[in-house]
């Protein structure tokens, strides 16, 4: 090995090593939007729900389904009031998807009492 060569390798040798041996720095992690509730009250043959939103990124897509019905009328709103037979549970679900494009979803059931709330 020539002269010049071996003081090349000194050079490049720890260099590639030092690169080999760095950590790989992961992506970062997608935030999805943080979503408290469905909060509903329910009474009189109506349940009527609401859903808190933070860190969510436009634009936000909402969609709510009471006993697994969309229900497109209250598309991307905050809440969302259905009809309810008198002394039945009814689940509630909401999906909302921010521009991160990670669906959350969160749901609940409440029973609809005669009373109004």
């Amino acid at each position: 090995m020539s002269r010049t060569v071996r003081a090349v390798l000194r050079v490049v040798a720890p260099l590639a090593f030092a690169v080999a041996v760095l950590p790989v720095a992961a992506a970062p992690a997608q935030a999805h939007p943080d979503v408290s509730g469905p909060t509903c009250d329910a009474g009189g043959g109506h349940i009527q729900c609401v859903i808190g939103i933070s860190g969510a990124v436009n634009p936000i897509d909402i969609r709510w389904y009471f006993n697994g019905v969309h229900f497109g009328q209250y598309e991307d709103q905050r809440f969302a009031r259905a009809g309810c037979p008198i002394g039945s549970r009814v689940s509630v679900k909401v999906v909302v998807t921010d521009a991160s494009g990670v669906p959350v979803t969160k749901s609940t059931s409440k029973l609809c009492p005669r009373d109004t709330p």
